[in-house]
C-alpha cells in the first residue's frame, strides 16, 4: 500500500481516504484514456461513491476485454468495505488492478517513468504485484487450475489404491488370482498417470519461468525516453485544467446574476410590506376611536342576557301556574257535565210525576222544589254559555294581539337591519334610511296605541258582566295572557339571540368601518352624517332595551294577577260546592 501511495503522489497528492472514495483513482484512469474514463464530480455521500467505483470497475473490465484479458479471473472486490470502512485489503486489490492497467495502456511510458523515480524497494513490490495481476488477467490462472485439478485426481487415485489394498487384505486368500492381476494392472496404470501428471506440472512451471523472463525483457526494452510525448501530455493536462476553471467561473457568474435578481425581487417585496405596515398602523389608529362604542355594546349585551335569564325563570313559573289553571278548568267542566246530567234526570222525574194520578201535596211540594232547582241550574247553564262566548271573544282578541305582535316584531327586525346598514355605510343614501326609521317609529307608536285601546275596550266589556262572569272571564284572560306571555318570551329570547349575533357582527363591521370611513374622508365630507347615523342607531338599540324592560315588568304584573285570580277561583269553588251540598240536602229532607 505504501508503494502505491508513493507512486500516486508522483502524479498528484493522494491519501488513503481519496483512494477509498475513488477520487484519486478516477483522475488516474482519466489519464489512461479520457474517452473511456471521464472525471466525475466528488460527493460526500457514500452511496454515490460506491456507484462511481462500481461503474469504473465495469469500464476497466470492458477496457481489458478489448486487450483479450478477463477481469473475472481476479478476486472480487467488496466496495462497501472499501468505501465505508476503508478496508486496506480491498483498496490494495483495486489499486494494483489500476496500476497494471496503467503499465499496459498506450500512455504506459509516463507511468513507467514515475515508477522508476521511486526507491528500489517500492519498485520491486510494485513489479511483483503487477506481474501477478497481469498473469491472472491473461488466463494463467486457468493453467494453474488445470494443474491443481490433475493433482487432485492423482490424490484421489492414491486414495482409491489404498482402499483397494485394504480390501485385498480383508478379503485375504479367498479372492481369485484373476482379480489380483486386475488390481495390479490398475495400480500400474495409475502410477503411469501419476508420472505423466508430474511431467506436465514440471513443463508448466518451466513455461511460467520463461514467460516471466520474457516480460522482464519487454519492460527493459520499453524504457527508452519519450520527452516530447511527455511535454505534449503536460500541455494537454494544462488545457483541461484551464477549461475546468472556465466552467467554474461561468457557473459562479450565473449564480451571481441569479442572486442579483433575487435581491431586486426581495427589495420590491420589502417595499410592499412597508406600505402594508403603514396602512395597518393607520387602520389601528382609527379603530382605537371605536373601542368605547364596542364596550358599550358589550355592556348592553350582558344586561340583556341577565334579563333574558330572569324572564326564563318567570316563564317557567307562569307555565307551571298555567298548567294548574288548566287542570282546575277541566275539573269545573267535569262538574258542569255532572250537573247537566242531574238536570236531565230531574226533568224526566218531573215528567213522570206530571203523568201520574192521585198525587199528593207532598209530591207537589217536591215538584216545586225540583222546579226551583231546575231554574237555578238553568241559570247556571246560561252563565256557563255566556262564559263560553266570552272565551271565544277572548280567543279572537288573543289572535288579534298575536297578529299585531308579529307585525311589530317584523317591523323591529326591519329596523335592526336598517341600523346595520347604517353602521356598515353600505348604502350611500343615508338620508332615505333616516326617513324610513322615523316612519317605522311612528308606525310602532300607532300600533302600541291601538293595542292599548283594545286592552281598555276588552277590560270595559269584561267589567260590564256580572261578578261571577267577571271572575271566570278574568281566569280565561289570565290563561290567554300566560300563553301570550310565553310566546312573547320565546320571541324575546329569539330577539336576544339575534341581538347577540348582531352585536358580534358589529364588532366585525367596526373593523370594516375604518376602511370605508377613509374612503368617505377622501371622496366626500359626509363624516358628520355618518356619526349622526351611528348615534341614531345607538338610540334605537336603547329603545329596544327599554322595550325588553317593559316586557319584564308586564310579566311581573301578569304573575301578580294570576295569584289574585287563583285566590278568587278558590273562593268561587268553595261557594259552588257549598251551594251544591245545600241543594242536595234539601230534597233528602223533603223525602
Amino acid at each position: 500500500m505504501d508503494a502505491f501511495l508513493s507512486w500516486a503522489n508522483t502524479i498528484q497528492e493522494t491519501t488513503v481516504e481519496s483512494l477509498a472514495n475513488g477520487q484519486s483513482i478516477n483522475l488516474i484512469l482519466n489519464k489512461i484514456d479520457s474517452n473511456w474514463f471521464k472525471i466525475k464530480p466528488h460527493s460526500d455521500n457514500w452511496v454515490i461513491q460506491f456507484n462511481n467505483l462500481k461503474l469504473n470497475y465495469k469500464l476497466i473490465g470492458m477496457y481489458l476485454q478489448e486487450m483479450n484479458q478477463q477481469i473475472g479471473n481476479l478476486e472480487p472486490i467488496d466496495f462497501t468495505k472499501m468505501v465505508k470502512n476503508m478496508d486496506v485489503k480491498e483498496i490494495e486489490k483495486y489499486c494494483f488492478l489500476v496500476i497494471s492497467l496503467c503499465v499496459q495502456c498506450g500512455n504506459n511510458q509516463f507511468f513507467i517513468e514515475k515508477i522508476q523515480t521511486l526507491p528500489q524497494e517500492h519498485q520491486t513490490t510494485l513489479m511483483v504485484e503487477i506481474e501477478k495481476t497481469i498473469n491472472l488477467l491473461r488466463n494463467d490462472k486457468v493453467k494453474k487450475d488445470n494443474v491443481q485439478d490433475l493433482e487432485q485426481e492423482l490424490e484421489a487415485l492414491k486414495q482409491e489404491k489404498l482402499v483397494l489394498e485394504n480390501k485385498l487384505v480383508q478379503m485375504g486368500k479367498s479372492n481369485s488370482n484373476e482379480y489380483n492381476i486386475q488390481l495390479e494392472t490398475r495400480i500400474v496404470q495409475l502410477e503411469k498417470e501419476n508420472q505423466e501428471l508430474s511431467l506436465k506440472n514440471q513443463q508448466l512451471s518451466s513455461k511460467t519461468v520463461s514467460l516471466n523472463q520474457k516480460l522482464n525483457q519487454e519492460y527493459e526494452k520499453n524504457d527508452f525516453p519519450k520527452i516530447q510525448l511527455d511535454e505534449f501530455k503536460q500541455i494537454v493536462d494544462k488545457l483541461e485544467k484551464t477549461e475546468m476553471m472556465n466552467e467554474k467561473l461561468r457557473k459562479k457568474i450565473d449564480d451571481l446574476n441569479e442572486q442579483k435578481n433575487e435581491i431586486s425581487h426581495l427589495k420590491s417585496v420589502v417595499d410592499d410590506l412597508n406600505k402594508k405596515n403603514n396602512d395597518l398602523e393607520e387602520h389601528f389608529q382609527k379603530v382605537a376611536g371605536l373601542k368605547p362604542l364596542i364596550d358599550t355594546y358589550k355592556a348592553q349585551i350582558e344586561q340583556l342576557e341577565e334579563k333574558n335569564s330572569q324572564l326564563h325563570v318567570e316563564q317557567l313559573n307562569l307555565s307551571f301556574q298555567a298548567k294548574e289553571f288548566k287542570t282546575r278548568i277541566k275539573r269545573y267542566e267535569q262538574e258542569h257535565e255532572r250537573d247537566s246530567e242531574k238536570i236531565m234526570e230531574l226533568e224526566e222525574h218531573i215528567r213522570d210525576i206530571e203523568l201520574g194520578v192521585g198525587e199528593s201535596k207532598e209530591s207537589k211540594d217536591i215538584l216545586k222544589e225540583q222546579s226551583l232547582k231546575l231554574l237555578s241550574q238553568t241559570k247556571e247553564l246560561e252563565r256557563v254559555r255566556v262564559l263560553e262566548n266570552l272565551l271565544q271573544d277572548a280567543n279572537s282578541l288573543k289572535q288579534k294581539f298575536q297578529e299585531d305582535y308579529q307585525q311589530v316584531y317584523k317591523q323591529n327586525i326591519s329596523l335592526l337591519n336598517q341600523i346595520q346598514q347604517l353602521k356598515t355605510f353600505s348604502d350611500p343614501s343615508s338620508a332615505d334610511l333616516v326617513l324610513k326609521l322615523t316612519h317605522a317609529e311612528s308606525q310602532l307608536k300607532r300600533m302600541q296605541s291601538e293595542t292599548d285601546l283594545k286592552k281598555e275596550e276588552k277590560h270595559k266589556s269584561r267589567t260590564s258582566f256580572s261578578p261571577d262572569k267577571r271572575l271566570f272571564d278574568e281566569n280565561k284572560k289570565i290563561i290567554a295572557r300566560c300563553e301570550t306571555l310565553e310566546q312573547e318570551k320565546a320571541n324575546l329570547e329569539t330577539n336576544l339571540a339575534e341581538i347577540n349575533t348582531k352585536m358580534m357582527e358589529l364588532s366585525k363591521q367596526n373593523t370594516d368601518l375604518k376602511s370605508k370611513l377613509n374612503v368617505y374622508d377622501s371622496t366626500t365630507g359626509n363624516m358628520d352624517d355618518t356619526t349622526k347615523n351611528l348615534v341614531t342607531a345607538t338610540q334605537k338599540l336603547g329603545s329596544v332595551t327599554e322595550q325588553n324592560v317593559q316586557l319584564h315588568q308586564a310579566l311581573k304584573q301578569a304573575k301578580e294577577l294570576i295569584q289574585s285570580q287563583d285566590k278568587k277561583i278558590k273562593e268561587l269553588k268553595l261557594y259552588s260546592h257549598s251551594n251544591i251540598h245545600s241543594n242536595n240536602e234539601k230534597p233528602k229532607s223533603n223525602d
